[in-house]
């Protein structure tokens, strides 16, 4: 039994089958990650994390598993140390490496290039999960960490125990983009008339049964719970809950969370784009982006964490609103940009936008015990739209 991150409403306690799990990640890591007997993989997971759970599977292809349990980035008089995890790698001989997109966020912030500092010869395969990948961190990667690999970003989820898109040893890397759909997976992108299309954006679905789907949830009206969740939206078709968007060449862009699309206008658009702007700032040390109501429409509220010595100034917030245009479109550029003092984190490791969102509109929120820093929404609770750049 695993729970939901809680990102955008309680836990969901959900029951899995251990026979359809095992296989599905048997066809992962052999199929898809080129796991051999001898290999050795890393994930820096915690044990509730479904990411823990699948590096575990990696010893029934016959690989090493290095489990690691500490901080992956250490405070010093210096500043941030972030070698743990990369020292590790190097004397464990790791082959697969596991991360997210923040954490190499960090890394690039703090200009650390783990090619240059340590031997990582024996790296095949760097992944990534958790959030979507921007473009400029595939270049980042392959630029400081190592050229000749695959780099993968793969989604999925705790409901499955698995990846609906993930990575392959035989198709080439696509600059921010997830590279194939799972085999075996009937994984489609559909639009509101439940038509698949391709080139543009809808709702991550499949349309057939796999062999990890979940049994049902945990406790009183479980089977009612888990189809009303799932299989609400479209009759006997799994709707995962992202927005993504199948390319031409079979490869994915997820562009966010259903339940956290903006809506500005009524047009409905991903904040993944926003979050990738926002990466190019070395002011920005991290930011948040949600959708509030206002006037019956919507508008789009950026909250930005700043790095120490810079503040929001009306310069800044121009530049921002500038890479956002270009980058992402006009539609996705914020009409507000407030300055905080934190982000709201689940224990895993995901932003909560809705969180912030409810938080903003003086509601109460309901799932504050899988928060990591709860105590920062406070600050959220105040944002005064008149004081926004």
């Amino acid at each position: 039994m695993l729970y939901t991150s809680g990102t955008t409403g309680a836990p969901k306690a959900i029951v899995h089958r251990a026979g359809g799990v095992l296989l599905q990640h048997l066809k992962e890591h052999l199929l898809h990650g080129d796991v051999r007997p001898g290999d050795v993989m890393s994930w820096y997971t915690n044990t509730a994390w479904m990411m823990y759970h699948w590096l575990i599977s990696g010893l029934a292809c016959g690989a090493t598993v290095v489990l690691y349990d500490g901080a992956p980035i250490l405070k010093s008089a210096d500043g941030l140390d972030p070698s743990p995890l990369w020292t590790m790698a190097e004397r464990a001989r790791v082959t697969h490496f596991g991360t997210s997109p923040k954490y190499l966020a960090t890394l690039a912030a703090e200009n650390y290039a783990p090619g240059r500092l340590h031997d990582l010869s024996p790296l095949r395969s760097l992944l990534s999960a958790g959030a979507p990948v921007s473009p400029a961190q595939f270049d980042w990667v392959y630029e400081h960490v190592k050229r000749d690999m695959i780099f993968a970003s793969i989604s999925g989820g705790t409901e499955i125990v698995g990846c609906f898109l993930l990575g392959s040893p035989i198709h080439p890397v696509r600059r921010g983009e997830l590279t194939v759909k799972g085999l075996g997976l009937a994984v489609a992108v559909m639009d509101e008339r439940n038509a698949p299309v391709v080139g543009r954006q809808g709702d991550l679905v499949c349309t057939e049964p796999f062999p990890s789907m979940p049994l049902t949830f945990w406790g009183k009206d479980g089977d009612a719970r888990y189809r009303a969740t799932y299989f609400a939206a479209r009759h006997e078709i799994w709707t995962h809950g992202d927005v993504a968007e199948m390319t031409a060449y079979g490869s994915a862009v997820i562009h966010g969370r259903s339940d956290t699309t903006l809506k500005p206008g009524g047009v409905r658009i991903g904040t993944a784009e926003i979050y990738a702007a926002c990466e190019n700032f070395a002011e920005i040390d991290d930011c948040l982006v949600f959708g509030a109501p206002v006037e019956g429409d919507e508008e789009i509220v950026l909250c930005v964490k700043l790095n120490d010595g810079y503040t929001l100034t009306s310069e800044l917030a121009a530049q921002i609103r500038g890479a956002i245009r270009e980058g992402a479109s006009p539609r996705h550029v914020p009409h507000r940009i407030h300055a905080v003092q934190a982000v709201p984190y689940t224990l895993n490791g995901k932003r909560v936008e809705g969180a912030a969102r409810t938080t903003l509109e003086g509601k109460p929120v309901k799932n504050m015990a899988s928060l990591a820093n709860p105590a920062c929404l406070e600050e959220y609770r105040t944002l005064d739209r008149s004081k926004a750049a």
